[in-house]
């Protein structure tokens, strides 16, 4: 990944109908994480009620809006 695709939502300061798609190698595998967005639908707010699993292979995929940001955890966030 490059640094415009890192970086392509950073000037924003309003939502956006772009996605982009990010890969995360090296997480446990076949395990269920809680996904936490900001501002995924551009309210500037919080959302705790996504799930994400990663493969075999320890690998996760997220599509996320171009205005927000994510974490995943395998903590429970409320």
């Amino acid at each position: 990944m490059d640094f415009r695709t890192r970086h392509a939502g950073a000037m924003l300061n309003a939502a956006s109908a772009q996605r982009r798609t990010y890969t995360i190698r090296g997480l446990p595998a076949s395990t269920t994480f809680q996904l936490c967005f900001w501002n995924r639908t551009g309210n500037g707010l919080n959302t705790f009620d996504d799930r994400a699993r990663s493969d075999n292979s320890g690998v996760v995929t997220i599509a996320a809006p171009l205005h927000s940001m994510f974490v995943l955890t395998t903590r429970r966030i409320s």
